[in-house]
């Protein structure tokens, strides 16, 4: 089979007349620097098929939008309701459309064999001419960010547990390991049970032999210092990112937040300065939390999480296995034996 190497040249990934899956079809992820086949296991669509899904992608099913890509809430014959992510070429450049291009396939590369309770079902795809289609299964409440105020201290604490153990699964449950690479609070939705599931692979690449890579690849904000200052990436990398979105979910900020005060603007940067005084603990915590508050104890344990999490130097922040232990511990504490800070103190 030909490999794939250029823009709109996804052989064999589109789906004829006939209902059928590709499972058996060899692709290569497109991307200069991962020269990976994989045999395709995920369900091919027509084009035809996820427009009458999608009522002709009609605005009022649309879901979300980036710069680069619209989701739309559709609902496909013997499946129901799924999410359809449609790139957007339109007007853009060639070297903008072949970025586009590798993004669509890592995300196939890493969710077409990947099945794990807290990273999102890739139900099938679409490569037909010029258009280029993702389908997942449905996501209740959407992203963690557009849900974070409603939520409590236990159902936030879960939701970091269940996103670390996402991240477990990628960097070190999968050989080789997956660097996701733009880990934060949108890319986490919610079920309908508030299970979390870390989604977005269009920026994932596999871990280099050597252990780490190079380039800014990220949402600034959520970066790590030496991705933001093109130094090198790693799985360690995705590690910060996910400090952040914890740090999000104890103090309810954003990661960034132009409308506060130039030393609060960057929450990472803000936490660890309070961080640095113990006296300060109890003004990170989210001052709108609803329900009950966590013990000063337990506060304490998930704001030493995010430090370490977040540290300047790579090489010392945690592995997730050991982020995943203590957030265990952290929510079992909390549904165990609630408390308040104040008569913890």
């Amino acid at each position: 089979m030909k490999r794939v190497r250029r823009f709109f040249n996804l052989k064999d990934l589109g789906r004829g007349k006939e209902k059928d899956t590709a499972a058996g079809t060899a692709v290569s992820t497109g991307s200069d620097d991962e020269d990976t086949r994989f045999t395709l296991n995920v369900e091919t669509f027509s084009f035809k098929e996820l427009s009458a899904a999608t009522d002709n992608f009609n605005d009022y099913l649309l879901i979300g939008s980036g710069g680069s890509a619209k989701v739309y809430e559709g609902r496909l014959p013997g499946i129901g309701k799924v999410a359809v992510k449609r790139l957007s070429f339109g007007g853009v450049s060639r070297h903008t459309a072949a970025h586009l291009q590798r993004g669509f396939l890592r995300e196939v590369f890493v969710l077409n064999s990947i099945n794990h309770p807290n990273i999102v079902r890739l139900i099938g795809c679409c490569s037909e001419e010029s258009e280029r289609l993702l389908v997942y299964e449905y996501i209740y409440w959407g992203s963690m960010r557009k849900c974070l105020s409603e939520l409590d201290w236990q159902k936030r604490m879960n939701t970091a547990l269940g996103a670390a153990k996402g991240l477990e699964r990628l960097h070190l449950q999968v050989n080789p390991s997956i660097i996701h690479r733009d880990i934060k609070s949108d890319n986490i939705l919610l079920c309908m049970d508030f299970e979390p599931k870390v989604s977005d692979f269009g920026s994932a690449k596999i871990a280099p032999a050597g252990g780490a890579g190079s380039g800014q690849v990220g949402t600034f904000g959520y970066m790590a210092p030496e991705v933001a200052f093109c130094k090198s990436i790693s799985i360690r990398s995705d590690i910060y990112s996910f400090g952040v979105v914890l740090l999000e979910l104890i103090t309810g900020r954003k990661a960034i937040d132009s409308k506060r005060q130039d030393e609060e603007q960057h929450l990472a940067s803000w936490a660890r300065s309070k961080l640095q005084g113990q006296n300060n603990i109890e003004e990170l915590l989210d001052p709108r939390l609803p329900g009950c508050a966590p013990k000063f104890d337990d506060l304490n344990k998930a704001l030493a999480v995010a430090w370490m999490c977040t540290m300047t130097d790579d090489v010392d922040r945690p592995e997730i296995g050991e982020i995943v232990q203590d957030l265990r511990c952290l929510a079992d504490s909390f549904s165990d034996n609630k408390g308040s800070l104040s008569s913890a103190a």
